[in-house]
């Protein structure tokens, strides 16, 4: 890293419940988000590990308060490195893959491309904005399917992804076979090289993107 030059940035939502601990072992430990930063590509960004700070089961990305939170740090990490504003990304893996689906919807500008694997997707409830120019790489394994829930995860990927390209946006879903609830590194790397292949105009400001959040994310409360 060099303030010479401005930096891509990857958002990272994390899965895995609640619990500050919980959510700062997920998000930045040695299993997970660090290790994303050193796969194929992955010293080319600044990498933010967001934390989930109210409870909220598989929905808690979509709450207001952690949502806010998000954004609010992106405007921190803002002020203390040079962001590259036109190629900031969102991703997050299971409960955060979900979390970056709603998320599309709700401030589907404010990010160059969107990331979601293996999540919980809800976004069948509600209306898709117009998502033209939108790119996405959703992940999905094969043998995703949780035991004793009614439904599968590979089932809602599918599903999202359908609604989401109807929207008009450009959706790449990955089906990836012989893989259950995990995100291989193999694919960390894959997802690297599509988050550099797009950028767009920077947001009018954050402060713009907190505000708009704020006002729809009561929508999609469950």
């Amino acid at each position: 890293y060099s303030r010479d030059t401005r930096c891509p940035l990857i958002v990272h939502l994390h899965g895995g419940g609640n619990g500050t601990d919980t959510a700062m072992s997920l998000a930045a430990g040695a299993g997970d988000l660090r290790a994303f930063s050193t796969s194929a590509g992955g010293d080319q960004f600044i990498w933010m590990a967001a934390v989930v700070r109210v409870p909220g089961s598989f929905h808690a990305w979509a709450m207001e308060g952690n949502a806010l939170d998000m954004i609010d740090s992106i405007r921190e990490v803002s002020r203390l490195f040079r962001v590259d504003h036109t190629r900031v990304y969102l991703a997050g893996t299971s409960m955060g893959g979900g979390g970056v689906a709603t998320l599309s919807y709700v401030i589907p500008h404010a990010f160059a491309a969107h990331a979601p694997v293996v999540g919980y997707y809800w976004n069948e409830l509600y209306p898709a904005p117009d998502l033209t120019g939108i790119y996405f790489r959703v992940l999905a394994g094969e043998l995703d399917t949780p035991p004793g829930q009614p439904f599968d995860r590979l089932g809602l990927a599918r599903q999202f992804a359908t609604q989401t390209s109807a929207a008009g946006a450009s959706v790449d879903l990955v089906e990836m076979p012989g893989v259950g609830h995990s995100y291989p590194f193999g694919e960390v790397g894959r997802t690297n090289a599509f988050f550099l292949t797009h950028s767009r105009p920077a947001p009018t400001s954050w402060e713009a993107v907190r505000a708009q959040a704020d006002a729809i994310l009561p929508l999609f409360a469950m």
